[in-house]
């Protein structure tokens, strides 16, 4: 009997610590999974700030590798054991240009909220030629809410290849507005820069 007793305990005694090493076996994997995770997400996010910086420099995109590749060579000098690091963020051309889209997609959907809670809201124009000698037309609002909460933001700026009809100057600004979707009837006032295509007498937007 007792040494029926004896086995069982021993039995016991190694299927807890069976338990025991399984379960840290177990821990160890997820804190593995759990900090590879962390690392992915780092990464994911520094390579959306810094294509959101080469965006914002006016930079060509192609700049993502360069960027790169001047991290990890800093990184192998200042610090060797985290070059992995920085080896893992992706910064090609695809990337970047995948990242500034879902950007440009994220700051769109947030001034279309904006606009749909404007109580009345209105639009300034300016045309302009840029050094390639074509026409861009810059469109900014400024709108105001219930509480008074007034808002400027720069809605976009519309390359005139072709003419620059008073026709076409319409069509680019009702697109513009059409994106945004704040209704026509909330707005108050149009302020342009005095251009012919824009205040004429007789053919005017």
């Amino acid at each position: 009997m007792l040494i029926t007793l004896a086995t069982c305990l021993r039995k016991k005694g190694r299927i807890k610590l069976q338990e025991s090493k399984l379960a840290a076996t177990l821990q160890a994997r997820q804190n593995t999974f759990a900090r590879q995770s962390t690392i992915q997400e780092s990464s994911t996010k520094t390579s959306y700030l810094l294509s959101y910086k080469i965006a914002k420099q006016s930079k060509p995109f192609t700049e993502g590798e360069c960027l790169k590749e001047c991290m990890v060579e800093t990184a192998s000098l200042l610090c060797p054991k985290r070059n992995s690091k920085f080896d893992n963020i992706s910064l090609s051309h695809r990337t970047v240009t995948r990242h500034v889209e879902r950007i440009d997609e994220d700051l769109a959907c947030g001034l279309n909220k904006k606009a749909e809670s404007f109580k009345f809201y209105s639009l300034a124009l300016d045309e302009r030629t840029d050094i390639k000698d074509t026409a861009q037309l810059l469109i900014s609002a400024r709108g105001i809410k219930d509480k008074f909460e007034i808002t400027e933001e720069f809605l976009s700026m519309e390359s005139m290849k072709g003419t620059t009809r008073v026709s076409d100057l319409y069509d680019r600004v009702s697109g513009c507005i059409e994106r945004l979707k704040p209704p026509w009837c909330k707005l108050a006032n149009v302020t342009t820069d005095g251009s012919p295509n824009l205040t004429g007498k007789n053919v005017g937007l």
